[in-house]
């Protein structure tokens, strides 16, 4: 037992080989199997499993190397010696290709991968591009139908014909010197003159901004503001005010006094008048009914004063007087009209200066309206008209129950 190759463990001394039945016992049986299972002979033991599978596998491989059935790969030319190579050693099976494997047979015909390899599954020995155009079938393209790329257009079969498809003008053939570039600002142009002259611009193009009057700064800039309004045939009603004119719209009421302008053109100027009814009643005293300044200077050294007056009284026998002071009531009197049985009176007094501003000279109406003849004497007077003076209506009754009343006036400078 003990020359036995085995790695089982020996059974007790005291355990017998067979059973009383004439069987081995279990634990004898046990290293049997155990022997059994661990043989081979010289060498590496091998265990029978192992053995078994090894005894398979070359099972199959006499099969490949036998079978004649073309569903077989290789089935034609694997077999030993002719393309295939076995070896059998120390348990060991090797079977390896000895040569190339004809296309036929699924092979490449070449003992390395190459593009020969390639030629010989194929079959193509045409040059160019591959197309397919169909089912299993193929073309070439020659490679010249095509444009390369290291080749920069030149193999273009008309440069003229591929510049028109590319929507070039005639620009594309020229040099880059040939055009003014963006980064020189025009320095690059042959004439800058004749290029002033081609885009119509004139001398003035050339001249420095300053040259020239600027919309911002609104005629500030220009050299003598009076000799361009001499140049533009204004007058010195340019550099006035509007407000130094009179506007037509406001119809002569934006005059600063309307008392000269009425001199200047020799018009008269009415410098007051009044229908509000002013009166007198219940007192002997004479009674100042309306006072009309006259502004100094208004009655020129030839001027006068015109006044015409509307008055009513009672229609009585009692004397009613109506009079017009001018310098007050301790003034000149213009007007001194008593009336008796009368009810009404327009009355018309005419004042005039005498050629100078201290003298002037009237008529005294007594009851005439101003415009008829009478025994009185002219009135003159030396009141001062380069000062305001006052004209003042007045009126005196010689019966508290009786009444005067200024009905209206008009008072207006004459030049």
């Amino acid at each position: 037992m003990s020359d036995v190759y085995t790695s089982a463990a020996l059974p007790n001394q005291a355990v017998p080989i067979v059973d009383s039945t004439g069987r081995a016992t279990r634990d004898f049986w046990l290293l049997l199997i155990a022997m059994f299972n661990r043989t081979g002979g010289d060498g590496t033991p091998i265990d029978s499993a192992t053995l078994q599978a090894e005894i398979e596998a070359l099972q199959k491989m006499s099969y490949v190397l036998s079978s004649a059935s073309s569903t077989l790969p290789n089935a034609n030319v694997l077999e030993p010696g002719n393309g295939l190579t076995l070896a059998i050693a120390a348990g060991l099976i090797t079977m390896s290709l000895i040569s190339p494997v004809s296309v036929a047979n699924g092979g490449t015909a070449s003992s390395a991968p190459s593009g020969a390899a390639l030629d010989n599954i194929t079959g193509f020995s045409s040059t160019g591009l591959l197309e397919r155009t169909g089912a299993g079938t193929y073309t070439f393209i020659a490679a010249s139908t095509f444009l390369r790329a290291a080749n920069n257009l030149s193999d273009v079969a008309s440069a003229a014909s591929a510049r028109t498809n590319l929507g070039l003008g005639s620009a594309a053939t020229q040099p880059v010197t040939a055009f003014a570039q963006t980064a020189n600002n025009l320095s690059d142009l042959v004439s800058a003159s004749a290029a002033r002259g081609n885009l119509g611009l004139g001398t003035a193009a050339v001249q420095n901004v300053t040259y020239f009057l600027q919309a911002g700064n609104n005629l500030s800039d220009l050299a003598s503001a009076s000799a361009a309004r001499a140049n533009l045939g204004l007058g010195t009603a340019a550099v006035q005010n509007v407000g130094a004119f009179l506007q037509p719209a406001n119809n002569l009421s934006d005059v600063s006094s309307p008392l000269a302008a009425c001199q200047n053109i020799l018009a008269p100027y009415v410098l007051a008048q009044s229908a509000v009814r002013q009166s007198v009643t219940g007192t002997l005293t004479e009674t100042t009914l309306a006072t009309v300044t006259i502004p100094a200077n208004a009655v020129g050294p030839n001027g006068g004063i015109r006044i015409t007056s509307l008055w009513s009284f009672t229609n009585d026998s009692n004397t009613k007087t109506q009079r017009i002071y001018l310098g007050g009531t301790g003034g000149a009197l213009f007007q001194n009209t008593a009336n008796g049985t009368a009810a009404v009176l327009q009355q018309f007094t005419m004042i005039r200066n005498r050629g100078a501003s201290n003298s002037q000279v009237g008529f005294v109406s007594t009851f005439d309206g101003g415009f008829a003849s009478n025994a009185n004497a002219l009135v003159t007077s030396a009141i001062d008209m380069t000062q305001a003076q006052t004209l003042v209506f007045t009126g005196l009754l010689t019966n508290t129950g009786d009444t005067v009343a200024l009905e209206a006036y008009t008072v207006e400078i004459v030049p």
